[in-house]
């Protein structure tokens, strides 16, 4: 019977012991560090929350927007001389034009490890939508052109048409790329991708949308589109970078929940609303 005891009371402790450690395996691979968990088959660090990485060549109109050297975000390539990007990256910079660089058609930003066919130019003018807000939460109107300083000669990103409709693509599959964090979160310097990432998610409407942000003041209004995916979506750094519906620029990357970077639908400018905007300040 002692023996028996004995057993028994051993074996309790080993699955005590094991319950820890698996416990504690689990915890790692969500908590621990993020220099050693997402990466993708050739090691790189998954920053798009839930990405994977882009092959080169493959999104070519996608800007890397570097501010006096270092990432500051992302934008899309939509004529032979301007890029969209956020109205948020670029309030308060109006001025200061000369501190932009832009990166195309490259997977990696970095001086020294850009591709070949790489373009880099830099900026002549930054035009920021004149009724941008950030009042009460809201990011209204985000949406800002840069103006390179010679044209490129690369394909653009498709444009929808001048049709402000809060239905349109509910349901349809979008993309979005850029280089920002993968960790849900607070925005964490330095924990930005060296390689372009992208994620697929899913457009749903406003009103579904609006319903994630009911505890929280922002309201979103007919000219942003929201996309959403199961624990994934941009972050912290891919502000202003492309999402893309069939081949065509659907929304400018503009903000997320304050509850981390999945756990609220990205909400993003939509583009069709401000086709004249561009229209008129590009010619």
């Amino acid at each position: 019977m002692a023996r028996q005891i004995l057993l028994i009371v051993g074996l309790s402790f080993y699955l005590m012991v094991w319950s820890a450690l698996a416990s504690s395996i689990r915890f790692n691979a969500i908590e621990g560090d993020p220099l050693d968990r997402n990466k993708d088959e050739e090691g790189e660090v998954d920053q798009i929350v839930g990405g994977t990485a882009v092959k080169e060549g493959a999104i070519p109109y996608q800007a890397a927007l570097l501010l006096n050297g270092n990432l500051h975000c992302g934008g899309s390539l939509i004529d032979s001389t301007h890029i969209l990007t956020a109205g948020h990256c670029f309030k308060g910079f109006e001025n200061n034009p000369k501190a932009v660089t832009v990166v195309l058609n490259s997977i990696k930003y970095k001086s020294g490890q850009r591709s070949r066919n790489a373009i880099v130019q830099t900026v002549a003018k930054i035009i920021v939508h004149e009724k941008f807000t950030e009042a009460g939460g809201n990011l209204e109107n985000d949406v800002c052109l840069l103006k390179l300083s010679a044209p490129v000669t690369l394909k653009p990103v498709s444009l929808p048409g001048a049709r402000c409709n809060s239905k349109d693509y509910v349901g349809k599959t979008a993309t979005v790329s850029g280089w920002g964090q993968t960790t849900p979160g607070p925005g964490r310097p330095g924990q930005v991708s060296n390689t372009l990432m992208q994620v697929r998610l899913t457009v749903i409407c406003n009103i579904q949308c609006q319903e994630k942000y009911k505890n929280q003041p922002m309201k979103i209004s007919n000219s942003e589109i929201c996309a959403f995916g199961d624990a994934k979506g941009s972050c912290n750094g891919d502000s202003g970078g492309p999402l893309v519906v069939g081949g065509v620029l659907v929304g400018v990357v503009s903000g997320g929940g304050n509850g981390g970077c999945t756990a609220e639908p990205g909400y993003y400018a939509r583009v069709s609303c401000f086709m004249n905007w561009i229209n008129k300040n590009k010619s």
